[in-house]
């Protein structure tokens, strides 16, 4: 689904406005919250996150910085 995508994507990008807008619209689509929005969307978003920060790629005070 290309919402879970979207999800994990603007997570990525720090945009918790964007993904909470989001995570309201797959509510609205009737997407189970814990087996596929958490599973799917946002797991997806953090491994990413995760594996950058790992390789020193970004930090926590960046992904903090986002309004």
């Amino acid at each position: 689904m290309e919402i879970l995508k979207d999800i994990a994507r603007t997570l990525e990008n720090g945009d918790s406005a964007g993904v909470k807008e989001l995570l309201r619209e797959a509510l609205s689509l009737d997407i189970p919250p814990p087996e596929v929005i958490l599973n799917t969307g946002l797991i997806k978003g953090m491994e990413v996150i995760g594996k950058k920060f790992k390789e020193n790629e970004i930090f926590i005070p960046e992904m903090s910085a986002q309004p």
